[in-house]
Order: structure tokens, then sequence, then C-alpha cells
């Protein structure tokens, strides 16, 4: 499946409380392979302001898929790099990094297919029902989404210690691609910070 990466203009056509946009109900949209559907992407746009919680990061050596192709380490990751993400109808939509923050954390390492994704144990990943769900929350035989929205089976998960992270926010839609899987960017830290 070849995917190209435009910069999406628009967001989710229903507006939420605060002026924040959310997508419309899930209903049935592409097909994951398998006789498997793939619903309507609702939680690729939910925004992150108005979530407030724990904070979930990568560590700092994990490969970052750009939005015009090619990857760069997190470490790399800086204001106004974009990245390879997803809009809320599903389609291939590239994403601005607008704050970034770096810290440490307890981490996890998850192994699936001949891929691992090192990252804290509050990180946000999709699943293939569109969910989101904590690193710390995922076990083996999970499944989480790829690059073309295929489903991947977890083989391991192992805790590794506290590791250097970064975390960032990216707009529009609060999602990216990382170590060939997708991650939502709810920025639950930037959210609380705010608060202060």
């Amino acid at each position: 499946m070849s995917m190209e990466y435009p910069v999406s203009t628009s967001s989710c056509p229903n507006p939420g409380p605060g002026g924040g946009d959310h997508c419309p109900p899930v209903t049935p949209k592409a097909s994951l392979g398998g006789g498997s559907t793939l619903p309507t992407p609702s939680p690729f746009c939910l925004p992150s302001a108005d979530t407030v919680g724990g904070s979930g990061c990568l560590c700092l050596d994990q490969s970052i898929h750009l939005g015009g192709g090619g990857e760069i380490r997190a470490s790399e990751v800086s204001v106004g790099t974009i990245l390879k993400g997803i809009d809320c109808s599903g389609s291939p939509a590239q994403q601005t990094v607008t704050q970034i923050q770096s810290l440490s954390q307890p981490c996890l390492e998850i192994a699936f297919g001949d891929k691992t994704l090192r990252c804290s144990v509050g990180h946000l990943l999709m699943t293939p029902d569109l969910e989101t769900v904590r690193a710390g929350d995922i076990s083996e035989g999970d499944e989480l989404l790829d690059e073309s929205l295929q489903r991947v089976k977890i083989t391991s998960t192992a805790e590794i210690g506290e590791h250097p992270v970064v975390t960032w926010l990216c707009v529009p839609n609060h999602n990216y691609f990382a170590q060939g899987i997708l991650h939502h960017n709810k920025l639950t830290y930037f959210a609380w910070m705010s608060t202060l």
C-alpha cells in the first residue's frame, strides 16, 4: 500500500467543547485485509488540549517517520519537524511538531515482528479497534497498527528501567508513525503544564 503524506489543512467537522475538534462517530471505512474492517479513525484526531493526566514518551534512539519520507531519531525531533501521520478520515497527513519536552521515565521494550519499540509506560499507541492503549497495558498477543494500517502482533514486553525520553505535541491530528507503528499524541504532559 503506497501512501503520500500531504499537509492536512482541514480538521474534523464536529466542533468539540472549548473549540476543539472531534471526529464523527466510528463507522466502517476501509479494509484491514483478511476480511476485517477498519472503522473511521475518530481517535486519530481527539484533541490533546483537554486531556490531563500522565505523559507518554519515546526513548531517544527510536526511529521517527517523517512526512516527506525518511526517518530520524526521536532525539532529533524539534519544533517544526514534519511527521508522517493520518488525518481524521484515515488518509495520510503530515503532522507538525509544535512543542517538545525531554524528561526521564520508567520504560518498556515492546517487540513485534522483527522490530522493537522502547517507550515510557504511559506512552499511547493505537489498536486495530482505533482505541488508544498505554504501553504499560500491552501484553504479548495484543495487536497494534503498522504504517499500512495492518495488524501487528506483540511478541513480548519487558520493563527496561528509567531512561531519558522525549515527548511532543504534533498537529493537526495528534498522531504519528515511529518504529513502524502508529502512535497517538494526546500530549497530556503539556496539557497538565498549561493548568499550572
